[in-house]
């Protein structure tokens, strides 16, 4: 068994691996380290408190020392600045809409696709697919955010689904969010896998090549793109069968509440110096 010199070590070195990534991404943005550290402290905080909570923990600001190695002064001052804005609850629920309404069986036709559903009365069919999921937001809030990204078109008969995913455009903070979304997934999987590598972990593939011809670049990424698309359908077609939202089972026993999160993506980058 390592020694806690040896773990402490070890750790910290795990630690310098993942951070590089985002040092890079500071410095080509001229955030001084100054600033990054604020950040960093700032989100310290919030995570021993999450933590705390969690645990049934009351939260003070001695524990919160203990948990950061934060002096109780700096504590009070930074939970005196601006918290960094939570993610909009609308845009998480906008894509659990989309997803039921492209495989529940009240929402869609016999040929399987979407349908055109009612949105303008309390009981409409868009206020009960929304009410389906969550009723803590209001289903206008949510139709706002599908119609403003594209997602969905208004038509006469009524609301049509126009896309398979809410997008993100152009909007840094959504694009910023899906990222953080994303390296949380990413460390949570790996370290699965590092934890229990005797038994069936998390699927974790990477596939690189690093001498591709610079004329084929956009056929590959367009390839990636329609491949992924494809490879995420038959993924939620699959788990459609497996969600409890989606498929209640015969059995009121049976528990749900498991997690499963799929991400892809992929990065196409012309080398100027190819040969």
């Amino acid at each position: 068994m390592l020694n806690l010199n040896t773990q402490r070590s070890t750790r910290l070195d795990i630690l310098e691996i993942i951070l590089w990534p985002l040092v890079k991404f500071c410095v080509r943005s001229a955030t001084s380290v100054h600033e990054v550290v604020v950040v960093i402290k700032k989100l310290y905080l919030r995570a021993a408190t999450e933590e705390m909570q969690r645990s049934g923990r009351k939260v003070n600001c001695s524990r919160l020392s203990v948990a950061t190695g934060l002096h109780r002064a700096e504590i009070m001052k930074l939970n005196e600045l601006p918290r960094v804005p939570p993610e909009h609850e609308a845009v998480g629920l906008a894509s659990k809409v989309v997803g039921k309404w492209r495989h529940d069986k009240r929402f869609i036709n016999k040929s399987k696709l979407p349908r055109v559903l009612s949105y303008k009365t309390a009981d409409s069919e868009f206020n009960r697919l929304v009410s389906s999921i969550s009723t803590a937001i209001h289903p206008g809030t949510v139709m706002a955010e599908l119609e403003r990204t594209g997602v969905i078109e208004v038509t006469p008969r009524g609301l049509r689904l126009v896309t398979q995913a809410t997008a993100l455009g152009g909007d840094l903070h959504k694009s910023s969010q899906l990222l953080a979304k994303d390296l949380d997934t990413l460390i949570s999987s790996v370290g699965e896998n590092f934890r229990d590598y005797d038994r069936l972990g998390n699927l974790h593939i990477r596939t690189e090549y690093d001498n591709v011809y610079v004329k084929d670049m956009g056929k590959v990424r367009r390839w990636l793109i329609e491949e992924g698309k494809t490879f995420h359908r038959k993924i939620r077609e699959f788990l459609t069968s497996h969600d409890k939202d989606l498929s209640p089972s015969s059995n009121p026993e049976a528990k749900a509440g498991g997690k499963v999160v799929v991400t892809s993506f992929s990065l196409t980058e012309p080398n100027p110096n190819a040969d």
